[in-house]
C-alpha cells in the first residue's frame, strides 16, 4: 500500500512538472537561476496536505448543546458534523437549558443536567430524546463530569489555547485563540477552547471554541471542531458546546 501511494505521488509530481514545462515556467526558472528550480517545483508540485475534505468517514455520534438565544438545547449528530438533530428542549420556567450532555456507558442513553424545582439535577433520555428520567448522582454544578473539565490524555487549555503533550518536553498547539480573533476585551473574556476530549479511536480531539470573531453575531457563541493530534488537520463541525463523542457500537 505504501509503495502504491509513493508511486501515485511520483506520478502526480511528474505530471505537474510536465504541465509547467508546457507553459515554459520551468525554462524561465532555469534562465533566472538554476537554484530556484527546486524551490519552484517544491512549491507548485508538492503533494497537498491533508484537508478537512479528505479526512474520510468518522465513526460514532456526538451529543452537544446549542444556545438558541434563550436557552441551551440538547442535540445529536454524526461524527463528521452532518445530520444534527434536536434531541431535547427543556421547558422549565426558571431556566429551560440542558447542559453538559454525555453518553452513558452502554451509549444507549444521554445524561445531562437540567433544572427541576429550582435546582439543577441530573437526567437522562434515550438517543431520540424520549423516556426522560432522573438519574442519581451530582449535577453539573455539584460535581462537573471529569470529561468536561479535566483534560487528561495530554490535553490542556492555557489562556484559551488548546495543547497536546504527547510526551514530556513536547507540546503541540492544536488551537490558537488569539489567531482566531478573540473578543476585544480579554479581561472580560471567557472564550477560547473548552470541553476538549478524545474521539473513541483516539485519532481526533474534539472541542468547543467560544468567542471567535467570525461568529460574534451568532446566538451560540461557541463552535465545535475536531483536530488531529499533530494539529495539521482541523474540521469545523458547526455551532455548539460541550461535545461528547461516542463510538457507534457499545
Amino acid at each position: 500500500m505504501k509503495k502504491q501511494k509513493a508511486n501515485a505521488l511520483a506520478t502526480e509530481s511528474y505530471e505537474c512538472v510536465r504541465v509547467l514545462s508546457s507553459f515554459k515556467i520551468v525554462d524561465i526558472a532555469i534562465k533566472i537561476r538554476a537554484a530556484y528550480l527546486g524551490v519552484l517545483l517544491g512549491i507548485l508540485c508538492a503533494p497537498p496536505m491533508a484537508s478537512a475534505d479528505r479526512i474520510g468517514p468518522l465513526a460514532g455520534e456526538i451529543v452537544f448543546t446549542i444556545f438558541d438565544g434563550h436557552q441551551s438545547n440538547l442535540y445529536r449528530m454524526a461524527a463528521d458534523g452532518t445530520m444534527p438533530v434536536l434531541v431535547f428542549k427543556g421547558s422549565n420556567h426558571v431556566n429551560g437549558s440542558s447542559l453538559a450532555p454525555h453518553w452513558n456507558r452502554d451509549r444507549q442513553r444521554i445524561v445531562f443536567t437540567a433544572m427541576q424545582d429550582g435546582n439543577w439535577r441530573l437526567f437522562s433520555c434515550n438517543r431520540d430524546g424520549g423516556d426522560v428520567r432522573p438519574e442519581p448522582g451530582p449535577s453539573l454544578f455539584d460535581d462537573p463530569p471529569s470529561s468536561k473539565l479535566n483534560y487528561d490524555g495530554g490535553l490542556s487549555v492555557v489562556a484559551g489555547d488548546l495543547y497536546y503533550a504527547p510526551n514530556v518536553g513536547k507540546k503541540i498547539k492544536l488551537y490558537d485563540y488569539r489567531a482566531a480573533g478573540r473578543k476585544p476585551r480579554p479581561e472580560d473574556d471567557d472564550g477560547g477552547a473548552k470541553d476538549a476530549s478524545w474521539s473513541p479511536d483516539h485519532k481526533w480531539v474534539i472541542f468547543s471554541a467560544c468567542g471567535e470573531k467570525k461568529f460574534y453575531d451568532d446566538a451560540e457563541p461557541c463552535h465545535l471542531y475536531i483536530v488531529t493530534p499533530d494539529g495539521k488537520t482541523r474540521k469545523h463541525l458547526g455551532p455548539g458546546a460541550a461535545p461528547d463523542w461516542a463510538s457507534s457500537n457499545p
